[in-house]
């Protein structure tokens, strides 16, 4: 994948745990009971 996008594999590993930590709060957000 980083070969694919021209990037080093730390910025990859990066960029995706920065994806993951974006996508759960957004989950959060979307199954905590509306109050």
């Amino acid at each position: 994948m980083a070969q694919i996008l021209g990037l080093t594999v730390a910025a990859v590993k990066s960029r995706l745990h920065r994806a993951r930590l974006v996508l759960r709060h957004e989950l959060a957000g979307l199954l905590s009971p509306a109050r």
